[in-house]
């Protein structure tokens, strides 16, 4: 949509050509194209793609790489909306209505032939890099990270980061879960990682830091969520309070009023006040 450094693709080079870590939505191919291309690659190079879930931001143009014969690696329970993707495009329309091709583009079947299922704590070795996967539930109920030398690719799980902005917990519906999202922090803590890199956006050295305030941030919009959930079950009626809160503390926690906004864009509120509230009435209900 125009606008720059909201999602991230990541490349690591092997003895055996490189290896994508997701591929942002199918609308924003040509960019990922260019990408590879001042790298000195094409799209039939990549042999390897490794897909952290399969929201359509991050997964939405694997099946132009499996086309070419590519292997993707996705979570056990991602595997099958990759084979038939239609509950997710129905799911994601529900959302995004109208808005579905112009956001996303093509959602295409992926051939199970190409498809190769990540297992927690299992090792792949591809042209003399390993790269270890870590199953990371919390923003996804099938999200894995990747742990390799050059750092851990953590998709949603390591939050939204924006220019030199707080890390905070990505919420859309309907698989938010704060307590396996603190979880897979400490498992990723556990790797000791130097490096993380993000989706929204980049790469961050101060990994460490970086990993304990977000759970900062996770518990603080829990708190804040569960007395509002409490006070005003209704999430039509519970909307302006809650906006106004996320604002007041991005403004808070971001140096300029410029990165503050641009947070909204990567997550507006009101679909993050859905996933909280979602995942509020499930506990309640557990």
């Amino acid at each position: 949509m125009g606008q720059p450094k909201l999602i991230s693709v990541f490349l690591m080079e092997t003895t055996e050509g490189p290896v994508l870590f997701e591929t942002g939505p199918h609308s924003c191919f040509k960019y990922l194209e260019k990408g590879l291309a001042e790298n000195g690659y094409k799209k039939e190079d990549v042999k390897h793609l490794f897909l952290t879930h399969i929201h359509l931001d991050h997964a939405g143009g694997a099946w132009e790489f499996a086309k070419h014969g590519a292997k993707v690696y996705v979570h056990p329970v991602g595997v099958n909306h990759l084979i038939d993707p239609s509950r997710l495009v129905a799911s994601a329309t529900k959302l995004y209505q109208d808005k579905m091709d112009l956001l996303w583009g093509k959602f295409m079947p992926t051939p199970e032939k190409n498809l190769v299922v990540a297992a927690h704590n299992q090792a792949f070795e591809i042209g003399g890099k390993n790269i270890k996967v870590i199953h990371s539930p919390g923003h996804a109920n099938h999200h894995a990270a990747y742990a390799t030398e050059e750092g851990i690719v953590c998709g949603d799980v390591g939050g939204i980061r924006i220019a030199k902005g707080p890390p905070i917990p990505p919420c859309p519906p309907p698989d938010i879960h704060f307590d396996k999202w603190r979880e897979s922090i400490d498992l990723l803590l556990q790797e000791q990682p130097q490096i993380l890199h993000i989706a929204h956006f980049g790469s961050h050295d101060n990994a460490v830091q970086h990993l304990h305030d977000l759970r900062k941030e996770i518990d603080a919009l829990e708190t804040f969520s569960k007395d509002l959930y409490n006070k005003t079950p209704d999430k039509k009626e519970a909307y302006s309070e809650f906006n106004e809160w996320v604002r007041n503390r991005m403004l808070s926690l971001c140096p300029s009023k410029a990165i503050a906004d641009y947070y909204a864009i990567s997550m507006p509120t009101r679909m993050q006040l859905s996933g909280v509230y979602r995942y509020l009435m499930k506990k309640e209900t557990d």
